[in-house]
């Protein structure tokens, strides 16, 4: 005879009540375990060192072509992914010798900058958008590491430089002096206390980066002859510059001092290539002013607030 809905009912029950009983334990173990790894996740005062990783693509080794190599659609875009991961699995391994205890890494890359499947070290990664700023990062962490990071646009030299769009924008300035992601994201650090330990990238932002921290650590993985073209370390030689200055940043965090903000009120200034990207900067942005056909102007008394009215 065929089991009623009642008896099927029962059983299961039952069957579910014993599985609950036999894994209780394990259950219990596992719910323990994530609580723990949240716990030492969290940015508590006593976790020791804390380190925020603003990651980009341009200034991976092995990628040199806007086209080819940093948007979804060019042919080595993947193969950038995998460059920018290993570099990034040896930037930590390096945080780590070096002494540190937290890791975040932001991937700043428009289209996205690494493959997270590939990425084996302890770090908690952002991911995914949009993300305003500050971009998470706070006073509770002890340093910022420029991760493959560019030069400026105009950069002579420089491979990839950009500020921000290499289609639209000519230039930034900041108070009247040229200023690109680099500067601007070391300024954004100093506002909250926080030192730029290191930066790696081409040999022109690294230069660029030790105008605001002259003692800043570098990891120079390429040499940019021009926007295109670059003479490029090979992958695993570029991994061991990376991590040896990763565990030297660390070793040398506490002489490498904030960067020192320029005199408030600020005005910063964007030149686009066309008038359009002005109309479309200005449209329902009120606090925004035209400059000229070209170029756009913000300002502000606190240099948090310029920056979420600027990016």
């Amino acid at each position: 005879m065929a089991n009623s809905p009642l008896i099927l009912i029962a059983n299961t029950m039952y069957l579910t009540l014993i599985i609950y009983k036999f894994d209780y334990q394990s259950i219990s173990q596992a719910s323990s375990d994530v609580e723990d790894i949240y716990n030492c996740s969290s940015l508590s005062n006593n976790m020791g060192r804390k380190i925020f990783v603003l990651g980009d693509l341009e200034g991976v080794s092995g990628v040199v072509k806007f086209d080819v190599d940093t948007s979804p659609q060019g042919k080595n875009y993947e193969r950038s992914l995998k460059l920018a991961t290993w570099e990034l699995n040896a930037l930590i391994r390096g945080l780590r010798r070096g002494g540190a205890d937290y890791i975040t890494f932001l991937d700043g890359h428009g289209w996205g900058g690494i493959n997270f499947e590939l990425i084996e070290e302890d770090v908690d990664v952002v991911l995914g958008g949009p993300l305003y700023p500050p971009f998470e990062i706070s006073g509770e962490y002890d340093g910022l590491v420029l991760f493959a990071h560019h030069a400026m646009a105009g950069t002579p030299g420089a491979n990839l430089c950009h500020s921000w769009s290499h289609t639209t924008i000519v230039e930034c300035r900041l108070n009247d002096k040229p200023i690109g992601e680099i500067g601007w994201y070391i300024y954004l650090a100093a506002y909250f206390n926080i030192p730029a330990i290191l930066i790696t990238g081409d040999d022109k932002a690294c230069l660029e980066a030790g105008q605001y921290i002259p003692n800043i650590e570098t990891a120079i993985v390429k040499r940019g002859i021009n926007t295109s073209t670059a003479i490029c370390k090979p992958p695993k030689i570029a991994q061991k510059i990376i991590e040896k200055a990763a565990e030297n940043a660390m070793k040398r965090i506490d002489e490498i001092k904030p960067a020192r903000l320029p005199k408030s009120p600020y005005k910063a200034f964007r030149k686009y290539v066309d008038p359009l990207y002005v109309e479309i900067f200005l449209k329902n942005r009120p606090w925004a002013n035209r400059v000229d056909e070209r170029t756009i102007m913000v300002s502000s008394d606190d240099y948090l607030e310029l920056t979420k009215l600027f990016l």
